[in-house]
């Protein structure tokens, strides 16, 4: 018989201990004897508590951890998993996981050469971290694992499993693809994109950015300091405004400028970001910079451009009318006295007749250079166009300027130019005008000086005059005045009209196109003719205007035809002086781009005598209508008979052959003759003809003997309202001694018509 079991003691100090104890019953010479014997097993007891508590709490984390554990074997089944990994491929249970994932290698890996990776390399350092794969969940989606795994041996260093733990790492993974996708954009964007710290040191900078600011791909930016990338002005306004900006908005955009190791600075348009921690304070900037170096180069040029002449790279009439405005102003705050002097070359026609235009481009550059050295730098110095300049001198006085004109004058007098070999003495004549002493007004200015100009030429070559009031001049300034207001206020208040004088084509008997006239109506509603008002608008400035306006008017009467399937063309006549209009070919690109219309049913014309005096601008011009499409016509062609040398190089579609060779035609054999020649030399150039004042039948039986290709004169037809044009009829009948029109006017010349055209279309 024998008993075992542990009982608690109190020791003689009082301390409980655990005993074991075990008895048995045994026979010692041949008596019945029982053999008890204890032991303290308090220790061991306790050690198995502690041992089951750790248990137990291992068995809590294992169940109850966020992330995977496992233990499987070297050939790849599971032996053991918590919750956390099934749940993490999609199973139930451990159980269900255990059970269905048999081999991990061809059934977990996605790549399954990952799991010989992983057996590699657990094998060779006896732990993996961090190991990286894609994997297969129950329901056949993938996802991404990290797994951190170390070998278990026995003893005797076997290798019994491998055991560790599994964490989904899908969404960091996506978003390290997206980041990588964002990186490889900022990479490849051609803007600096940067990042700092709220201390200015930079986080991140792409390659367009090192590019930007000279540094090499690898070079490390972590000394740089956002302050080292910008020149002095940019760092201050960068304290000053943008980042009281960024801490009450969030963002701020403008232009910047960048400083690359050279210390070269490069304008930038700029954005910059900022993060604020939640206490308010910056936390971190972001930025983009775009490299605005050639903008900023083509925004000089352009202004440079808008502000001076492009044959002389002097001042132009914009520039110069502008500043002098100004300085009217000042002159009356300051109570000081300025002067305006106007410079008129004497003969210039006759040495652009003589030595063609090329030399005449010369000797105004040449011209330019020597007015320049006569002048302090204070002065400003314009070419107004053609052969005219202008002095604007803010400071000064009457003796001083007659210093200044006799300098002038006298640098004239001993100057030789070259022309084709040639020398040549160049005179001009001069007329000044003080301010505020004679006025206060810019084009009043001008048009006093303009008359003591003419003044100087009346005394004859190298002259100057100043302007002296008198009843006289006071009555030609305020005739002036009164048509710049009347045509001011015709521009402001729609008071322009126009009419059209039809064109026939000699070979089909039709009519080809239209020439388009303006006109002005006065207060009570009388017809003004152009030559009253034209030569005013050109003197002050305003031809632009009108130009501008009879040239859009006449692209959306076009289009208004076409809109009802009339092919309409019609021919517009501007001034020389708008050759040098740098807003009238833009409008002409615009207008014809939004109407629609076809370019070619758009003929512009300038006088011979315009295309002549300031060659180079109107090939210029030409070439670029030419460009857009439009067609062109040299009007008046004939007079001066000294441009066919350069009529090779202006690319015309059309000669208008002045009435003063068509209407005595059938009188006048030497007209003939020279009608002949014109023709001839046209036709060989591929250029159409157009007789103007064609004023009977007998003359348009000798146009088509000349071999003319279009008549336009009375005969044909007169000027009438454009508004009529759908009423037209437009053939003309070669056997009707007048035209096809019924008309009540005055036959008078088309440059001096007045009268209000009154026209109905015969049925």
């Amino acid at each position: 018989m024998s008993s075992h079991g542990v009982w608690r003691h109190c020791k003689k100090d009082g301390a409980i201990i655990n005993v074991e104890i075990s008895s048995h019953s045994l026979t010692f010479i041949g008596k019945q004897a029982v053999v008890v014997s204890a032991y303290d097993v308090t220790k061991r007891i306790q050690t198995e508590g502690a041992l089951r508590q750790a248990e137990e709490k291992y068995r809590s984390i294992f169940e109850n951890a966020s992330e995977g554990i496992f233990q499987t074997t070297p050939t790849g089944q599971y032996l053991s998993a918590n919750p956390a990994l099934a749940r993490i491929y999609g199973y139930e249970s451990p159980a269900e996981l255990i059970a269905n994932v048999t081999d991990i290698e061809y059934q977990l890996y996605v790549d399954r050469h990952r799991r010989a990776e992983f057996v590699d390399l657990i094998q060779q350092h006896n732990a993996v971290s961090g190991f990286e794969s894609q994997v297969y969940c129950k329901d056949g989606s993938t996802i991404w694992i990290s797994e951190n795994a170390r070998t278990v041996r026995n003893v005797h260093g076997e290798l019994l499993c491998y055991e560790g733990t599994v964490e989904n790492i899908t969404e960091r993974k996506r978003t390290e693809a997206a980041q990588a996708r964002f990186t490889a954009i900022l990479e490849a964007t051609t803007d600096f994109v940067g990042i700092a710290d709220s201390q200015g040191k930079p986080l991140y900078l792409n390659q367009a950015g090192r590019n930007m600011l000279g540094l090499d791909a690898q070079q490390d930016i972590s000394q740089l300091s956002v302050f080292h990338c910008h020149p002095n002005w940019v760092n201050k306004v960068f304290l000053n405004e943008v980042v009281p900006t960024l801490l009450s908005h969030g963002v701020w955009n403008g232009e910047m400028a960048l400083l690359n190791r050279n210390k070269e600075e490069i304008p930038v348009s700029q954005v910059v970001v900022a993060k604020s921690s939640t206490s308010g304070e910056l936390d971190f900037v972001a930025t983009i910079a775009r490299d605005i170096t050639e903008r900023k180069r083509l925004e000089a040029q352009l202004s440079y451009l808008a502000n001076h002449d492009s044959l002389t790279g002097l001042f132009n009439r914009r520039y110069f009318q502008a500043q002098l405005e100004y300085y009217l102003e000042l002159a009356q705050r300051d109570r000081h006295c300025g002067a305006l002097i106007l410079i008129d070359i004497d003969d210039f026609k006759d040495i652009n007749d003589t030595f063609g235009h090329k030399a005449g481009d010369d000797l105004l550059r040449n011209l330019a250079t020597l007015l320049q050295e006569q002048v302090e730098n204070k002065d400003i110095l314009a070419r107004l166009g053609g052969d005219e300049f202008a002095i604007l001198i803010p400071q000064t006085s009457m003796s001083q300027v007659h210093l200044i004109q006799q300098k002038i004058l006298n640098a004239l007098e001993n100057h030789v130019v070259i022309a084709n070999g040639q020398p040549v003495r160049v005179t001009a004549s001069l007329g000044a005008t003080l301010f505020p002493e004679h006025g206060v007004v810019a084009d009043e200015l001008l048009a006093y000086a303009d008359l003591a100009m003419y003044k100087s030429k009346e005394l004859g070559s190298n002259c100057f005059s100043f302007y002296t009031p008198d009843p006289h001049w006071q009555a030609q300034i305020q005739s002036r005045n009164f048509w710049k207001n009347q045509i001011r206020e015709a521009l402001e208040q729609d008071l322009f009209v126009l009419y059209c004088q039809p064109i026939l084509d000699l070979q089909s008997n039709s009519t080809s196109c239209y020439e388009v006239l303006i006109r002005m109506l006065g207060k009570d509603g009388e017809v003004i003719c152009p030559n009253t008002f034209l030569p005013i608008a050109e003197n002050c400035g305003l031809i632009f205007h009108i130009d501008r306006w009879v040239v859009r008017q006449a692209i959306h009467l076009i289009a208004s035809h076409a809109k009802v399937g009339n092919d309409l063309r019609l021919e517009v006549n501007i001034s020389g002086k708008s050759l040098s209009d740098s807003e009238l070919l833009p409008m002409i690109q615009r207008e014809l781009a939004t109407t629609g219309v076809n370019p070619a049913s758009l003929i512009l014309e300038i006088t011979e005598t315009a295309a002549i005096a300031d060659f180079s601008q109107a090939r210029k011009f030409i070439n670029t209508l030419k460009q857009m499409g439009c067609q062109f016509a040299i009007d008046d062609f004939g007079i001066g008979y000294s441009s066919f040398s350069q009529l090779k190089h202006l690319p015309v579609d059309y000669l208008k052959i002045d009435g003063s060779f068509i209407k005595n035609l059938a009188k006048d054999t030497l007209d003939r003759h020279l009608v002949k020649a014109i023709v001839e030399v046209a036709r060989g150039l591929s250029i159409s003809t157009i007789a103007e004042f064609v004023a009977n039948s007998e003359t348009i039986q000798l146009l088509h003997q000349l071999g003319i290709d279009y008549a336009q004169g009375y005969h044909i037809g007169l000027p009438i309202p454009v508004t009529e044009l759908f009423h037209w009829n437009n053939t003309y009948n070669c056997s009707s001694q007048v035209s096809q029109w019924n008309l009540s006017c005055t036959k008078i010349p088309k440059h001096l018509y007045t009268s209000t055209f009154l026209l109905q279309s015969k049925d």
